[in-house]
C-alpha cells in the first residue's frame, strides 16, 4: 500500500466520485429539518431551543405531535448519543461540503472499524485503520471537533447487517463504494432535525 495513495485528496476525490457517479447528492445536499414546537402553557414543559437530532422518518411527524401536544414531557425517546454527536457535528460544518464529507466517511469507518468481518482481519483492517488515521489527522489539521473515545456507534443504522455482503476493501476506490453505500442507508431511513419553539422564530 502506497500512503500517497491515501492522502485526503485522493479519499475525497474517490468520495465524490461515488456522490456523483452513483447518484448519492444528498449527501452535498445536507439538510436539516427545521422544526417549530409550540410554545406550552406551563413554561416548564417548553421543549429547547436550538436542539440537533436524528430522527427515524417514520417517526418524526408523530414526534413532532408529541412535542406539540405535551411538550418536553411527549420526549419518550433517547436518541443515542453517537447519532446525535453527528448530527451535531454536521451542523457545525453545515456550509463546508469537504468537512462534511469528513464527517460521513470517518463516521462509516468507526462503524465498519467496530463491526470488522472476521475476513477483514489482517491487511484489511490495516489498510481500513491507516485510511482512518490518515481522516483523523485531516480533522486535527483543520481543527474540527469529533467523537469522544468512549462513543461505539456513529450512524444509526448498524452496518454489521451489510458488511459480510462486500467483497474485502483494499483499496479507497472500494472502501470508498462500502461506506458510501452504509451511509446512504442511515441518510435514507433517518431525518436530521434543528428543533426550536415557534416563538424564536417571531
Amino acid at each position: 500500500m502506497n500512503s500517497n495513495n491515501l492522502s485526503w485528496k485522493s479519499i475525497y476525490s474517490s468520495w465524490r466520485y461515488f456522490v456523483q457517479e452513483e447518484c448519492y447528492e444528498s449527501f452535498e445536499n445536507l439538510a436539516f429539518k427545521q422544526i417549530q414546537i409550540k410554545a406550552q402553557l406551563n413554561p416548564k414543559l417548553d421543549v429547547g431551543t436550538g436542539i440537533i437530532d436524528w430522527w427515524p422518518s417514520n417517526e418524526v411527524e408523530l414526534r413532532i405531535q408529541n412535542l406539540n401536544d405535551r411538550g418536553i414531557s411527549g420526549a419518550k425517546w433517547n436518541t443515542i448519543k453517537g447519532f446525535k454527536r453527528t448530527a451535531e457535528i454536521l451542523w457545525d460544518n453545515k456550509e463546508n461540503k469537504e468537512q462534511q464529507a469528513l464527517i460521513w466517511i470517518l463516521a462509516g469507518l468507526n462503524e465498519i472499524m467496530h463491526h470488522l468481518p472476521e475476513e477483514w482481519r489482517g491487511d484489511p483492517y490495516r489498510f481500513i485503520r491507516e485510511v482512518r488515521l490518515n481522516i483523523m489527522q485531516e480533522l486535527k489539521e483543520r481543527n474540527m471537533e469529533y467523537w469522544n473515545s468512549s462513543i461505539k456507534r456513529f450512524l444509526p443504522v448498524t452496518v454489521d447487517k451489510f458488511l459480510k455482503l462486500y467483497s474485502t476493501p483494499m483499496n479507497i476506490y472500494n472502501l470508498m463504494n462500502i461506506v458510501a453505500i452504509d451511509n446512504i442507508f442511515s441518510k435514507n431511513s433517518w431525518t436530521l432535525v434543528n428543533v426550536s419553539r415557534e416563538e424564536d422564530f417571531v
